[in-house]
């Protein structure tokens, strides 16, 4: 008895078609996609930050009153 004598037909035949092989390229693909757009967003969002913050010390500031200086 083959190994493939224990299958459905319909099994067996679904292991070779397009459907199959496009449903396991989407499933190695499309996680790689999710976190490749996450790591960009998540960049994008601290090069931002970034921005902001030399933006703020570059602004001039009015000194500190002397009694504060310490």
């Amino acid at each position: 008895m083959s190994g493939a004598a224990g299958y459905d037909g319909s099994v067996l035949a679904s292991g070779n078609s397009a459907v199959m092989n496009g449903v396991l390229l989407a499933s190695a693909v499309v996680p790689v996609l999710i976190v490749v757009v996450l790591a960009w967003l998540f960049l994008r969002a601290g090069r931002r930050h970034d921005q902001r913050e030399a933006a703020r010390a570059q602004t001039v500031r009015p000194p500190l009153p002397p009694e504060a200086r310490g």
